[in-house]
């Protein structure tokens, strides 16, 4: 049985459970990382401003059951009416929970679906271009994507699995060929490679590559980095303390790798204008470090020295 790759995050002896216990609020971070960072960095000029902190408060949480050892999540509108859904990847249960929202703030029951095995990651795009959201799903144990056709009711046909690198554990859609249909970027943690798998606009996969980044990619963010009108890749490389920017070629390919330092086993990765000057940026989540790295992004492809800030213990 193949071993999860959690070796350079815990120490010998915590089992997969312990992992997905640590993870999930990882994953949770990187959902709110860039509304968080958005208000520590409303007012900052620079490392040496400093980052003004301030209370946020929210309503007491409501709990809702997922399956087993929920990993990560996301959220559309996945029948029609309007309101946010939920999709939760359940790692220990091999199963993807779909949870309906009522539009106040509350969700109904689970719907499980079946996975591949280890499913990790889940994003949620229109792969088929029937206006109906799908569900793509990365398998950490199978080496798969899932590909689960939504019916536009909440409900999705059964998956379709697609091979991707070795142990891919994040997702990320977007149109990396400009013909006008979906794609999927994939992180793979022990091919270190990202597997690139172009849409063919029916709902499957028509063809896919690997690019080499560095290592043990556990995070992808697609944005245009150099400006170019093309999606670019960027992965956190948990186990060499940097990203890879990948810059596109236009047609689906990418060019070789460009590193940057981050803190220590970078697990997370999230773009976003903190500066405003209208050229992508980074915000790394790093394990290692309990800190957030920021790069400020040039607008040619390259990003600035990293500022570290602190995130607790």
């Amino acid at each position: 049985m193949q071993t999860k790759p959690d070796r350079f995050l815990f120490a010998p002896g915590q089992d997969r459970a312990d992992h997905a216990r640590a993870n999930a609020g990882h994953f949770a971070r990187v959902c709110a990382l860039s509304f968080m960072l958005s208000l520590l960095l409303a007012g900052w000029s620079g490392p040496e401003a400093g980052v003004q902190t301030s209370s946020i408060q929210f309503l007491p949480r409501n709990d809702y059951t997922t399956g087993s050892l929920p990993i990560s999540v996301a959220c559309g509108d996945l029948n029609g009416d309007g309101n946010l859904d939920l999709a939760v990847a359940n790692d220990g249960s091999n199963s993807v929970s779909v949870l309906l929202g009522d539009g106040t703030g509350a969700v109904g029951p689970r719907t499980d679906i079946a996975a591949d095995n280890g499913p990790h990651a889940v994003a949620i795009g229109d792969m088929n271009g029937d206006g109906k959201p799908d569900l793509v799903v990365a398998n950490w144990a199978s080496n798969t994507v899932s590909i689960f056709l939504g019916l536009g009711d909440g409900t999705f046909n059964p998956a379709h699995q697609y091979a991707t690198g070795n142990t891919p554990f994040w997702v990320a859609l977007a149109d990396l060929n400009a013909d006008g249909k979906l794609d999927v970027a994939i992180a793979n943690v022990e091919s270190n490679s990202a597997s690139v798998m172009l849409g063919d606009g029916a709902g499957g996969i028509s063809s896919s590559a690997q690019y080499g980044t560095g290592g043990g990619p556990t995070s992808v963010a697609i944005a245009d980095f150099n400006g170019d009108g093309r999606p670019d890749l960027v992965l956190a490389n948990g186990r060499s303390n940097n990203v890879s920017v990948l810059l596109a070629d236009g047609a689906g390919g990418f060019g070789t790798k460009t590193d940057f330092p981050t803190g220590s086993t970078p697990w997370s990765v999230v773009t976003g204008d903190w500066n405003q000057d209208g050229h992508p940026d980074l915000a790394v989540s790093n394990f290692g470090s309990s800190s957030v790295s920021i790069l400020l992004g040039t607008g040619l492809g390259g990003f600035g020295p990293k500022s570290d800030y602190s995130t607790g213990g």
